[in-house]
């Protein structure tokens, strides 16, 4: 890959990070211990992000260090603690009924009426739901049987190409996919990992009804 292209995706990564804690350009540069100027040339492409930025950004963030440079692997390491109580709502993620993926049409359903019980999950957000993934298109990154976390995107601008979203389709229902740019605005690429699927374009205003980011994935044991 071209180091231009390697740049622009790193610097997507960060962007993600940034929206991740919902900080401000201005927050995250606080965070990181780096000034306001320096994070914005960076992220405008002016100047390169660096491997002293790099490891500011682990020190001070959840985020792996591969995956800010590759795009590979989880972002973030998380704990899972299957033994929740109802009354502990610290870190809390619902799962769900219902599956994403291949071969269903289920949409996402999040009311309280299709909670099946709860996990902790260090960093993840009490409104955060997992779902079982159903299909085997995203293997070997996602295996079948596997529960995603999700969190809703209510900016489509903020999309990440080439990152895995659930994607929910109004005819065909949840899909978890990487999502690329179209051929035409306002066209999503849904693309699998695994090569026996081939990938397929959707009207962003036409058929989707919600994009979700998948924060992580887990086997429950």
């Amino acid at each position: 890959m071209k180091t231009k292209e390697k740049s622009k995706e790193l610097i997507a990564r960060v962007k993600r990070i940034i929206e991740y804690y919902g900080d401000t350009d201005n927050n995250f540069a606080d965070r990181i211990g780096i000034s306001k100027s320096n994070l914005s040339s960076m992220l405008s492409g002016q100047r390169v992000i660096g491997e002293g930025i790099i490891n500011k950004i682990i020190l001070n963030t959840e985020f792996r260090k591969d995956w800010l440079l590759s795009g590979t692997g989880d972002p973030v390491l998380h704990t899972v603690d299957v033994n929740v109580s109802p009354e502990n709502t610290k870190n809390r993620v619902a799962l769900y009924a219902g599956s994403v993926e291949g071969g269903t049409n289920t949409t996402i359903q999040d009311s309280p009426d299709y909670i099946e019980g709860y996990v902790q999950v260090d960093g993840i957000g009490a409104n955060d739901g997992s779902w079982v993934v159903s299909g085997h298109s995203m293997h070997p990154t996602i295996s079948k049987g596997s529960r995603v976390v999700i969190r809703k995107i209510e900016n489509m601008d903020l999309i990440v190409w080439n990152e895995i979203y659930v994607v929910d389709l109004k005819e065909h229902g949840a899909k978890v996919k990487r999502v690329r740019p179209g051929a035409t605005k306002g066209k999503l690429l849904l693309a699998s990992d695994h090569p026996d699927y081939a990938p397929f374009e959707v009207d962003l205003k036409r058929d989707v009804l919600g994009v979700y980011r998948v924060l992580m994935h887990f086997e429950m044991l």
